[in-house]
């Protein structure tokens, strides 16, 4: 190509042509990792491939997926015959995990044949939206994702994408709508097909057979001012472009929180984990060992508690007290007719 390029444009135009820089890609997970914590974004690139992690939910995950995607792509996109092809080749799995993985399975097969939607538009491809553009010294920057499924709806302007989880979280319909994976989805669908405008976006929980539910109107105003409204897409924009500045410029900041950090899966490198995760983190069975003790010590305190309050003595510490007043019972409602019963017997 480039002996083509220097023979009908000349040496000069060969050596810019290899001299220009490199496209860049951004990951969706490795962006999502630094808008949920950049510190942990930055343990993520120090210590890549060094927590992958072999406990069974997430290697379940990787084989329904699997399985799945060679199912929709051999099957051509019916997702009748893919939902058969699932439920004849699950049984061939890892022995270990077999029970599990045919119970998950079972429920994402049932749920393609169930799917009133049917025309698979993408299956596992990586889409791209273009963040930064190319300059003299860098390349472009681009972000990256791959959706388990994006399928046509009877609207022209409308998608549906399913993304199938087979962990124990059960995301509420609040909690699909602002994860990052539907924000960079819906944002590199819009690039990919311009004349869409709704995205109806379903998490799958395949372990517990429930749905996280998201409606994206692209074009939904969500805030700004009534001369410089806010739309959804933009507000999705500027999200990844925040993520992306911080991996740009390599920021290290530490955002722990008890729900980021009990998740986290370089915990045990990190030094600004919060106190409980890391304990845990250290050693689980003893950290559960000794919550059930402590439980059970609690449970005798509070009945000791109870004994002593009976006769209606209070308990007073520093921050409150205790005691066993009995709760006033609310008098009870009479209708008319029970009133002119009770006159009329008086």
């Amino acid at each position: 190509m480039s002996s083509e390029i220097e023979h009908f444009f000349g040496a000069k135009a060969a050596k810019a042509l290899h001299s220009r820089p490199k496209a860049e890609y951004i990951d969706r997970s490795d962006l999502e990792a630094f808008a949920d914590c950049p510190h942990q974004g930055q343990l993520r690139k120090q210590h890549e491939g060094e927590f992958e992690t072999h406990e069974p939910l997430p290697e379940i995950g990787k084989l329904i997926h699997a399985v799945a995607e060679t199912a929709i792509k051999t099957c051509n996109m019916d997702l009748q015959e893919a939902a058969d092809y699932i439920t004849e080749e699950l049984p061939k799995t890892r022995p270990d995990l077999q029970p599990e993985t045919l119970r998950a399975g079972r429920t994402l097969a049932n749920r393609l044949r169930w799917s009133k939607v049917t025309h698979v538009l993408l299956c596992e491809e990586q889409i791209t939206r273009s963040i930064m553009p190319a300059t003299n010294k860098k390349g472009e920057l681009l972000v990256t994702t791959a959706p388990d499924l994006v399928l046509a709806t009877s609207s022209p302007d409308k998608l549906q994408v399913i993304d199938c989880k087979t962990g124990w979280k059960e995301r509420s319909n609040q909690e699909a709508r602002d994860e990052v994976q539907t924000c960079v989805i819906c944002w590199c669908l819009k690039a990919k097909y311009e004349h869409i405008r709704y995205i109806d976006f379903r998490y799958w929980n395949t372990r517990k057979n429930t749905t996280g539910y998201a409606y994206i109107d692209l074009e939904q105003i969500v805030g700004g001012t009534k001369d410089d409204p806010l739309m959804q897409e933009m507000a999705f924009e500027q999200r990844i472009f925040e993520a992306a500045r911080l991996y740009m410029e390599g920021c290290d900041e530490a955002w722990p929180t008890e729900a980021k950090c009990s998740l986290c899966p370089v915990l045990s490198w990190c030094k600004y984990a919060d106190e409980v995760c890391k304990e845990l983190d250290g050693d689980p069975k003893a950290y559960v060992d000794n919550t059930l003790v402590l439980s059970e010590v609690l449970k005798r305190r509070e009945k000791a508690i109870s004994d002593a309050t009976k006769n209606g003595r209070t308990l007073f510490g520093s921050g409150g007290f205790y005691n066993d007043t009995p709760k006033k019972k609310s008098p009870r409602r009479v209708s008319f007719k029970e009133q002119k019963d009770e006159e009329t017997k008086q």
